[in-house]
C-alpha cells in the first residue's frame, strides 16, 4: 500500500475479489499480508530498469526507493496483499469479444456472454474502471494426463475503489466516461460546456484520498463507464443488467461487513465508510434494474391445506416465489402487491385467475390449477395428458409501479406420494421474464 491512500489498494484488492468470487466467477484468492523488510532477500538474478529503460541489477537502493512509499503500520511493517497462485497453467488473458482459437470449448462470443456484460453492474458497483483484457487470465486446468478445460480468471482489482490518478481532473472521470470519450466531447462541444458533469463537482468525501472519488451521491449505474470501452459492457441488455441485479440482492448488509472484515482495517471510520458506500451504490443499482423486469425468483412448489378442507377437499399445490426487491430492501413488503393468472394444455388455454398467499413478508405462493382433469387415489387413466402442462404468469409491483411478469412453466406428472388423493404433482420446469403484459400463448 502506498502513503497516499493508505490501505485502499489491497482492500479492494481482497474485498473486490469476494465480491466477484461470490458473484460465480473465477478469481484470485488474495490475502492481506504484513511483513518486516528486513525478511526481504536479493536474488542475484533479478534486475530493475534505470532511468534510461536499461536493465540493470536489482540492488537495495532499488527496494528501499519502493518502500520510502509504502504506507508502515504503527509497528513498522508494511501491508500488502498476497495472491495464492490460481490454479492450472497460465496461457494469457481472455478477451470481451471474440473467441479463443486455441480453445475448441469456447464457441459463444464474449461479447455475447451474459456473464461478461452482466458483470459490468459489478464492475459499475466497486468502481472497476479498469475492467479490460489485461486484468483477465485463462489458464488450462489439467483433468486427466494431456486433458482438461481452459478456465477463465478475472485479476487485479487494485483500481477499485477510488484510485487516485493526476491530474485530479482525470481522476475525477475515472466511472464517469472513458478516457477519450467522444459522445462527452461532442456534447460539450455543442453545449458550449455548460453542461455540469459529475467529475466538475466530484470531491473528496469524508476519508479523504484514501478512498479518493468513491462515493455514492454522484453515482448513476445506467451511465458508468470504464476507461476503455469494453465490447462486452457495451452490449449489456435490460436482460443481462436484470440478471446480475438478482444476484447483487442477495448481498445483505450482512454479508458486506463480512466481505469488509476481510480486510483487516484497523480505521473504523474508514471501515464504516466504505460499506455506506458499497451498501448505497448497491441499492442505486438494484432500483434501476431489479425491478423494470420480474424480481420474483427461486420458485418452489409447496402443500397449503384447501380453503374448502370443511367439504372435505384435499390440499394443493401452490408456487411460491421469492421477492427480491423485498429481500434486497427496496421495497417493503406493506407496499408490494401481487396478482396471478394461470394457463394449462396445449394449446394453452386460460385457467384462471389465481388465488394468493404470502406465508412470509418477501415470498407470495399462487395457488396452481388442476393439471388434469380427474382425481384418482392410486392409477387412474388421463382423459387429457396433454392438459398436463401449466404456465403461471405472477405480477409483482406496488401502487405505482408494476413489474413485467414472471412466467412460471410446470408440467404436472403423476400421483403425489404425500397426498394420494391429489393426483397433481408439479415440477418446475422453465421461468421466463417477458418485456411485455400479452398473456402466455406457447
Amino acid at each position: 500500500d502506498g502513503i497516499d491512500q493508505g490501505p485502499r489498494a489491497t482492500t479492494a484488492d481482497v474485498v473486490v475479489s469476494r465480491i466477484y468470487h461470490a458473484a460465480g466467477f473465477f478469481v484470485p484468492c488474495n490475502r492481506v499480508a504484513y511483513f518486516d523488510a528486513s525478511i526481504l532477500r536479493i536474488d542475484p538474478e533479478a534486475e530493475a530498469e534505470d532511468d534510461h529503460g536499461d536493465d540493470v541489477p536489482l540492488e537495495q537502493h532499488h527496494v528501499d526507493a519502493v518502500l520510502s512509499k509504502a504506507l508502515r503500520t504503527p509497528d513498522g511493517r508494511y501491508r500488502a496483499s498476497a495472491s495464492l497462485f490460481i490454479d492450472g497453467r497460465p496461457i494469457g488473458p481472455f478477451t470481451y469479444q471474440g473467441v479463443r482459437d486455441d480453445d475448441p470449448n469456447d464457441i459463444v462470443p464474449h461479447e455475447d456472454r451474459r456473464e461478461l456484460r452482466g458483470s459490468r453492474l459489478l464492475a459499475a458497483w466497486t468502481n472497476h474502471f479498469d475492467a479490460r483484457e489485461q486484468n483477465t487470465l485463462a489458464a488450462f486446468v489439467e483433468t486427466s494426463k494431456g486433458r482438461g478445460h481452459v478456465r477463465h480468471y478475472i485479476i487485479d482489482f487494485g483500481d477499485c475503489f477510488g484510485s487516485v490518478w493526476e491530474p485530479p481532473m482525470l481522476g475525477r472521470r475515472l466511472g464517469h466516461s472513458y478516457y477519450l470519450d467522444f459522445s462527452y466531447m461532442a456534447e460539450d462541444f455543442l453545449t458550449l460546456g455548460v453542461v455540469t458533469r459529475p467529475w466538475d463537482v466530484a470531491r473528496f468525501g469524508p476519508t479523504g484520498p484514501v478512498l479518493g472519488y468513491y462515493e455514492a451521491e454522484l453515482f448513476e449505474p445506467e451511465p458508468w463507464r470504464p476507461g476503455y470501452p469494453n465490447p462486452a459492457f457495451s452490449r449489456m441488455s435490460e436482460r443481462d443488467a436484470a440478471w446480475m441485479a438478482r444476484i447483487i440482492a442477495r448481498f445483505s448488509d450482512a454479508h458486506l461487513e463480512t466481505l469488509i472484515d476481510t480486510a483487516s482495517l484497523a480505521d473504523e471510520a474508514l471501515r464504516r465508510v466504505l460499506f455506506e458506500v458499497l451498501r448505497r451504490r448497491r441499492d442505486e443499482i438494484l432500483k434501476r434494474y431489479l425491478d423494470r423486469l420480474s424480481p420474483l425468483a427461486h420458485p418452489r412448489i409447496a402443500l397449503f391445506a384447501s380453503r374448502a378442507d370443511a367439504r372435505g377437499a384435499p390440499p394443493v399445490r401452490w408456487v411460491c416465489l421469492e421477492d427480491l426487491a423485498v429481500s434486497s430492501g427496496i421495497s417493503a413488503a406493506n407496499d408490494r402487491l401481487y396478482a396471478a393468472r394461470a394457463f394449462r394444455g396445449a394449446p394453452l388455454e386460460p385457467a384462471g385467475q389465481r388465488p394468493i398467499r404470502r406465508p412470509k413478508p418477501n415470498e407470495v405462493c399462487v395457488e396452481l390449477p388442476r393439471a388434469f382433469s380427474v382425481r384418482a387415489t392410486s392409477s387412474a387413466s388421463l382423459d387429457a395428458p396433454e392438459r398436463a402442462y401449466v404456465v403461471v404468469d405472477v405480477w409483482a409491483g406496488t401502487r405505482s409501479h408494476e413489474s413485467f411478469p414472471l412466467r412460471v412453466h410446470l408440467y404436472g406428472h403423476g400421483v403425489a406420494a404425500d397426498a394420494p388423493a391429489l393426483l397433481d404433482e408439479y415440477s418446475v420446469v422453465g421461468l421466463e421474464r417477458p418485456d411485455e403484459r400479452n398473456p402466455a400463448t406457447r
